[in-house]
């Protein structure tokens, strides 16, 4: 046999043995049927994989399979070698950050930062907003409500009168006047006044705070508050319209002050005046208080909407 063909006989036996990768033979540098023999039959060489013989690192290797080196492939961004510099930010190929301004091809009304409008827009210029915000201040159609203060229209003593049934007396109290009311008597004072053109009645009722006091501390007096409110042309001689009846506790202080509240809910739009007659109703059971007691005043208390204020 040739000497070559035998080389080619005892190879392919043994690696058809031992479970080895095929073994190619090339005729004329061509693969041809690799159980040929004869003289035609030239072994040129066989390799296993690439690496086998190469001396360089792993990472050196070029064009290797994905599944011959999953690991080299599975890596981070970072990791990645021969990226252009500008890649270095993990956000974009540019090698700075930029403005909002510098971003190219946006719609022209970002140019503010702000909206994709090409102009500011200001309150006025908003649109499908409910009527009630046009006056700039709130959600109401009127700029009245929601645009209120706390006011109080202090009457004291002396601006009081005793009327010509069961009055009380007024007394000296302190540096100033107050009215007495005798234990155990139905005695009262009266006043009047004009309703505050700018009074808010939508946000509070009124309130009347009495102002008293007694040298007895922490029993009731009870109070008495009746009144009639009248707007034009209507008759002024109407008495006691509606009624408030109240009780409360002195100050635990002997002449401490206390000031106790009767809310006033019937005043309406349209009415002027407001007549009061305010009396201690010293005989009922309710009046434990058992000493006499001093109006130093009242405080007629309501919102204002500032709006109407000239």
């Amino acid at each position: 046999m040739n000497p070559t063909a035998t080389l080619a006989f005892f190879l392919i036996i043994s690696l058809g043995l031992s479970g080895a990768t095929s073994l190619y033979i090339y005729k004329n540098s061509v693969l041809d049927d690799p159980m040929m023999t004869g003289q035609e039959a030239v072994f040129l060489g066989w390799d296993k994989n690439a690496y086998d013989d190469f001396s360089g690192s792993w990472n050196d290797l070029v064009d290797i399979p994905y599944e011959d080196a999953p690991a080299y492939y599975n890596m981070n961004w970072s990791a990645i070698r021969g990226m252009p510099a500008c890649f270095a930010d993990n956000i974009d190929n540019v090698a700075t950050s930029i403005g909002w301004s510098s971003i190219t091809g946006m719609p022209g009304g970002f140019s503010d930062g702000i909206d994709n409008d090409t102009t500011d827009t200001n309150w006025e210029n908003l649109t499908n907003v409910p009527a009630g915000f046009s006056d700039g201040i709130d959600n109401t159609s009127s700029p009245l409500t929601g645009f209120t203060r706390l006011d109080c229209i202090w009457i004291g003593a002396e601006e009081l009168c005793a009327p010509g049934s069961k009055p009380a007396a007024l007394v000296d109290h302190g540096t100033s006047a107050a009215w007495e009311f005798t234990d155990g008597q139905e005695e009262q004072v009266v006043f009047s006044f004009k309703v505050p053109s700018a009074i808010n009645l939508t946000y509070m009722h009124p309130v009347i705070a009495i102002g008293w006091s007694s040298q007895n501390t922490s029993a009731d007096c009870d109070w008495e508050l009746n009144y009639t409110i009248t707007g034009l042309n209507e008759d002024t001689t109407i008495a006691n319209e509606y009624s408030n009846q109240t009780y409360a506790a002195s100050s635990s202080t002997a002449n401490g002050l206390t000031m106790t509240e009767v809310n006033i809910s019937d005043i309406q739009a349209g009415d002027i005046c407001i007549h009061f007659s305010l009396m201690r109703d010293g005989d009922d059971t309710s009046d434990t208080l058992d000493a006499d007691v001093h109006l130093v005043g009242l405080c007629f208390k309501h919102y204002t909407d500032v709006a109407l204020i000239g």
